[in-house]
């Protein structure tokens, strides 16, 4: 059948469509939901699903019905309708999709979204103050002058009770941060070797001497920050409580 006729779907030609937007369009009347909203030719099927799963949900679809918006964005704004969050604010294209989602989350997690808010920090420094605030933990006056796994190392300080003013350096590379917070952690003296001007591969050994000096003989368990080198993780050796 090449036409719709059975109200309200009048005259919807099938020819019109591809196999993927007819399908969103045959979901939508399965569910007897108000397809001609989205059973237009300019839609992108995945733009079609989210009009059909926010009218599934009796959402105001006319939120997110421009066609201009894509799909991700499309799904942001309805999954914070659903949830009765108002991301409209959000919405528009100062924002990449990341940044829309750490925004979200942020605003579902019920804490001040405005400290992180802006298009000029990317959607992973705006993911570390999220989890910073919602461990009650504010990082945003660490968003200028530090990049994302500095912030990273900040945090994890700041969440184990430590202080982390000697990792505020504003020279200490995120490798170097990283040593001298294993060393924090483990409750070892850093002073002889956290220093910008000493290289890692340096601090990595007497760090690694300190902890033999105070635990000789215990088992040195793993300490696990998240360092990114070439998009993965790294294990770093440490005590811990």
């Amino acid at each position: 059948m090449n036409y719709l006729v059975s109200k309200p779907y009048a005259y919807i030609n099938r020819n019109d469509f591809s196999e993927e937007q007819w399908q969103e369009i045959k979901d939508g009347m399965k569910k007897k939901l108000e397809v001609n909203l989205y059973a237009k030719k300019y839609y992108h099927q995945s733009q079609m699903r989210e009009i059909r799963l926010g009218l599934e949900s009796g959402l105001n679809v006319s939120a997110y019905m421009d066609r201009f918006i894509h799909s991700k964005d499309m799904m942001i704004i309805r999954k914070g309708l659903e949830k009765g969050v108002d991301i409209l604010p959000y919405s528009d294209s100062r924002f990449n999709y990341r940044q829309k989602e750490e925004i979200l989350l942020g605003l579902l997690s019920r804490i001040d979204v405005s400290k992180y808010a802006k298009e000029y920090y990317n959607e992973w420094k705006m993911k570390e103050v999220r989890l910073g605030l919602e461990q009650e933990i504010d990082l945003s006056m660490y968003l200028d002058d530090y990049n994302h796994h500095q912030i990273h190392l900040l945090r994890i300080g700041l969440e184990r009770g430590v202080d982390i003013s000697i990792l505020e350096e504003p020279n200490l590379k995120q490798a170097q941060m990283a040593e001298i917070l294993i060393g924090l952690l483990n409750h070892i003296d850093v002073s002889s070797y956290a220093n910008f001007e000493i290289p890692i591969e340096i601090m990595r050994e007497r760090r690694a001497e300190l902890e033999k000096i105070k635990y000789p003989n215990q088992e040195v368990e793993v300490i696990e920050i998240e360092r990114k080198n070439n998009g993965k993780k790294r294990k770093n050796r440490g005590r811990t409580n």
